[in-house]
């Protein structure tokens, strides 16, 4: 079991990384060589997708999401699970915020994103009612 760290990250041994995730009765956890950051969220609602716009993307992304060709709520709950597993994934350990990740590109397999110095891209996939998005990053 790891430990807990000061950002309440789980803090994995020497040469090892971890994520772990839950959403409702799920849990998903991975482990890996390398940085790695994995996510579960269910689809925000409507409101909650309104709630919450402006504390998740800019201006800029939610022109990006309003191309994407999803719906909104869905769209931002997955730029929402994106960046929280490029942020598990980055081995930047700050208490930086969902603005500070930008969405730089998407497709119908994944999510570019970008912070600082670092490039994430996150796998997603929707499955009924939830999103799951991975990244390992190199």
């Amino acid at each position: 079991m790891p430990a807990i760290g000061e950002l309440r990250q789980p803090v994995w041994p020497a040469e090892v990384y971890g994520s772990i995730s839950h959403c409702g009765t799920t849990a998903l956890a991975v482990v890996s060589r390398q940085p790695i950051g994995i996510d579960i969220e269910e689809i925000f609602s409507v409101q909650t997708a309104r709630e919450l716009t402006d504390n998740i993307i800019t201006p800029a992304e939610h022109e990006r999401l309003a191309d994407c060709g999803l719906a909104f709520s869905l769209a931002l709950t997955l730029a929402f699970s994106a960046k929280e597993s490029a942020f598990k994934a980055s081995e930047i350990q700050t208490d930086a915020g969902f603005l500070d990740y930008q969405i730089i590109s998407w497709n119908k397999q994944q999510v570019i994103i970008h912070r600082e110095n670092e490039m994430f891209a996150v796998h997603w996939q929707i499955k009924e009612k939830i999103v799951i998005t991975l990244c390992q990053h190199d």
